[in-house]
């Protein structure tokens, strides 16, 4: 990411978030990279819990904007982050997300659609990102995932980060719905920005404990009072988006 993005590099903050690695390449690694200007590595042992990592990444961060990124993956714009911070930068937005590839430039990620299953789902999931240049555009959107946010602090901290109890899976969603409750909008930026390699460090939710935490999550999702997506309806940017190509996930490629 360093190498391949073209933005200011004494404006940058790195802060990695280390959930229990056990290689001893990881630990030379994270060891050089702590040694350098602009890098911090934070240790988070324990249980995994995705919303609790990116708000200890985001607190440890010090930048104006921060874009809370997951570790699989690479760069396909260098101007990505000058795409996302300017739109971010708008007072009366908080999350801003980007299309992200699958390697086989399929789409992975086009914004996200509310009311699919009665919880939300990937717009364009699977398509190819050349056959849909004509009909994708920047937008306003209910949600964006989690794999790829940018947000001012202010806002984040606003909203409270992420939502713990939501430890795998639609704590982005809820994320973004608590948003816009708030009055804030959420973008989509329709240029592919980065390649997502899904899953690389968590692997599949393919186990009888992930499968049940899914699901656990997910009646949560929907039913808990205290849940920003308890009781949410279709997406009201996307009318009958059920029927726009959307998945929940390809069985073989659920989201780290």
């Amino acid at each position: 990411i360093e190498r391949k993005t073209d933005y200011p590099r004494d404006r940058l903050e790195f802060v990695i978030v280390d959930n229990d690695s056990q290689t001893t390449e990881a630990t030379r690694y994270f060891a050089d990279l702590g040694s350098r200007i602009g890098f911090r590595i934070l240790c988070a042992p324990g249980e995994f819990n995705f919303a609790r990592l990116y708000n200890l990444g985001a607190s440890g961060a010090s930048g104006e904007v921060v874009i809370l990124l997951n570790n699989d993956m690479t760069v396909i714009d260098p101007q990505w982050i000058s795409k996302m911070i300017a739109q971010c930068l708008q007072p009366d937005v908080a999350c801003v997300g980007a299309k992200l590839l699958y390697p086989d430039d399929t789409i992975q990620h086009a914004g996200c659609v509310l009311g699919v299953s009665g919880l939300a789902a990937h717009r364009l999931l699977g398509r190819p990102a050349s056959s849909v240049r004509d009909i994708d555009f920047t937008r306003e959107i209910s949600a964006v995932t989690g794999a790829c946010i940018a947000i001012r602090r202010s806002v984040f901290n606003e909203l409270g980060g992420l939502n713990e109890g939501l430890r795998i899976a639609f704590n982005d969603i809820d994320f973004c719905i608590a948003a816009q409750r708030r009055g804030f909008r959420n973008i989509y930026i329709c240029d592919p920005l980065l390649y997502h390699f899904e899953s690389k460090s968590r692997g599949l939710d393919t186990t009888r404990a992930k499968i049940e935490l899914n699901a656990r999550e997910a009646a949560y999702a929907i039913t808990a009072r205290t849940c920003p997506l308890s009781g949410a309806t279709n997406s009201p940017f996307l009318p009958g988006a059920t029927s726009l190509g959307c998945g929940v996930s390809r069985p073989e490629r659920e989201r780290s």
